[in-house]
């Protein structure tokens, strides 16, 4: 679905597609969040949110303030959960776009990070293969642990202080991407001054 020329829900395919067609099929790689993410970030504030309303709703029932007190104690209700929902609803939102429409593009020449901001906004960012210093993955966490899901950190040439590294976040199994993407992308050997698989 395309509603502006920077929000299309199909963009991620076109970009893939157009760049198995460049590259052999093999040498191309798109990399999206993991369903975690979408969990963690969009389904579960959610369900929290939905879970303490419906408990309050409850309270609010049951508890009887009598005559003048019901009218304030309800006002008090919508007061605090109408906003609270629109602060939700809008925080899942923009969290579904990025797990949605957010995604790198690795091929034999750079590394490319789509990053959709909003409705109106996207982001594009590129690294070439002959800039890359190291590929890592970072791992901290029992949550990460348990299901498995890292970060990818590309620290770029010239880079001291870490100002200049590109990550991929919520990865499944990112040491077996990781081995992929470094078979994908070709490092320049600036001894031997060319391309090297």
């Amino acid at each position: 679905m395309k509603l502006f020329s920077n929000f299309d829900t199909t963009y991620h395919i076109k970009v893939f597609n157009k760049a198995k067609k460049e590259y052999w099929k093999d040498k191309v790689l798109m990399v999206q969040r993991d369903k975690i993410y979408f969990v963690l970030n969009v389904l579960m504030p959610l369900l929290s949110f939905f879970i303490l309303f419906l408990l309050f709703l409850i309270i609010a029932l049951v508890w009887d303030w009598g005559g003048i007190g019901n009218k304030i104690k309800w006002a008090l209700f919508w007061i605090v959960f109408g906003p609270g929902f629109l602060i939700v609803a809008w925080r899942a939102l923009r969290k579904y776009i990025d797990y949605k429409l957010d995604f790198a593009l690795i091929t034999p020449y750079q590394v490319s990070f789509y990053n959709q901001q909003g409705i109106f906004s996207r982001q594009l960012r590129t690294l070439d293969v002959d800039k890359i210093k190291t590929i890592t993955v970072e791992k901290a966490g029992l949550l990460r642990s348990l299901f498995n899901f890292w970060s990818i950190v590309f620290l770029s040439e010239g880079d001291m202080d870490g100002r200049w590294s590109w990550m991929l976040n919520y990865i499944h199994a990112p040491e077996k991407l990781k081995e992929k993407i470094k078979d994908i992308i070709r490092i320049y050997d600036q001894t031997e001054g060319q391309w090297a698989n």
